[in-house]
C-alpha cells in the first residue's frame, strides 16, 4: 500500500483495514491538479487532521484514503 489509497466510493474505503472503526471524514472545499485528485481543505478541517495525527499518528502511519 502507498501513502495514500484513492477509491471511488466510501463503501469501497470502508473495505480497507486502514479506515479504521470511526473514520475522520474531511470534504475538500475544492479540488485541482490534471486529474482533480488534489485536495483542498479549510484550515478547521486542517486542524482536526493534525489532532488526529497526534493522538493517532494517522498521517505518520499512512491511514489515508482519498474517495475520487
Amino acid at each position: 500500500e502507498g501513502i495514500v489509497t484513492y477509491v471511488s466510493s466510501l463503501p469501497e474505503a470502508k473495505k480497507y483495514k486502514r479506515v479504521g472503526s470511526k473514520p475522520l471524514i474531511i470534504r475538500p472545499v475544492s479540488v485541482s491538479g490534471r486529474l482533480k485528485a488534489d485536495a483542498n481543505i479549510s484550515e478547521e478541517d486542517t486542524r482536526l487532521i493534525l489532532a488526529a495525527d497526534e493522538k493517532y499518528k494517522i498521517l505518520h502511519n499512512a491511514n489515508v484514503i482519498f474517495v475520487l
